[in-house]
Order: C-alpha cells, then structure tokens, then sequence
C-alpha cells in the first residue's frame, strides 16, 4: 500500500511540473543547419515583459550583432515555402559565409503538425534558425507594434529585414525576396 501511495505522489509531482513547465512563455529555436553547420535544439526562456517587438528579440544573445532575414510562414504555406524554396536555398549558398541570421517563423505549430513541420523544412533543405512562437502570447503584439504602423496593414508580411544592431529597415509584404535589399543589408 504505502508503493501505491508513493507512485501516486511522484504522477502528482509530474503532472505539477508538466504543468508549471508549459506555462512558461518561451521561443523555441530549431538549428537545422545554421551557418556554422551545427544542428540542434535549444529552448529559450524569455521575460515577456522585457521583448515586445521584434527588434528586442533580435538583441538577445543568440541572434545580436547581425543583421537579420526574417521570414513568414505563419500557416505552413506549402505553395509558398516551395515556389520560395529556389531563392530562400539561393540566398542561404549565397550569404553562408557572411554574419546574417537567415529565420524562419511559424506559429499554431503542436503535435503531429509541430513534427511535421520540422520535417519539412529539413526536406525543403530550408537552412537557418526556425522559431515557433506558439507558446508566446505576445505573438501578435510584435505586429501590432512594428508594422500596423506602416500603412495599417494587418497581414502577416513576407519577410522583415533589420540591421545588426535589431532595427527593422524594411517590411516586404509583395511575394518576392529581393536578394539586392539582402546584399545592402551586409554591407
């Protein structure tokens, strides 16, 4: 009886902790193969009360000092991810050597689907940072405060570009990569 009692208190446990650890506001980050070749997960806390827009998102560690390709595949867009796919691979042999987040964003990922998209993006050959912003609630609040105010747009744009020091130059919504906006960018 008191094993039945224990293993009873040790489920409780993990369920608390289950529980407690998805609370947690967090930006995953997926290294399929970033520029220096290494793959990899790691999981991100991040005090939400501190990065509301996506330029404070690009001053944290991992992505400072470096100008940024941010691109948007909010509903795992297969015609757009494959008709950009051509480019998005072009750019990435063309920018390798050169110090340039390339990221991919997604969100509404879990289960079967968050599987299924990491997948696709290895077989897509898609090399760069992915993140899911799924378990962060402040998803919509970067859009609210970094593009609404161009032309009160409301969609989700192609891609964003920013420098290095996490500055937002430029917000592309037609559905075309200008690799020569890319190339001043580095500059």
């Amino acid at each position: 009886m008191p094993k039945r009692k224990l293993k009873t208190k040790y489920y409780i446990l993990f369920i608390v902790i289950l529980i407690i650890w998805n609370s947690k506001e967090s930006i995953e980050f997926y290294y399929l193969k970033n520029i220096k070749n290494e793959t990899g997960i790691k999981v991100i806390e991040i005090d939400s009360s501190k990065i509301k827009t996506y330029s404070e998102l690009l001053k944290i560690p991992e992505l400072i000092n470096k100008p940024s390709f941010i691109y948007f595949n909010t509903q795992l867009s297969e015609k757009r991810l494959k008709s950009d796919k051509i480019v998005l691979n072009e750019m990435f042999e063309k920018f390798k050597n050169e110090n340039i987040n390339i990221i991919f964003i997604s969100n509404g990922l879990e289960g079967e689907n968050y599987k299924k998209w990491f997948i696709k993006m290895n077989n897509l050959n898609l090399n760069g940072i992915h993140i899911n912003f799924e378990n962060y609630n402040h998803y919509k609040s970067y859009l609210k405060t970094e593009i609404i105010d161009l032309n009160e747009r409301t969609t989700f744009p192609h891609y964003l570009l920013a420098n290095k020091k996490g500055k937002i130059t430029d917000t592309v919504f037609d559905g075309k990569i200008h690799l020569e906006k890319i190339e001043k960018l580095i500059e």
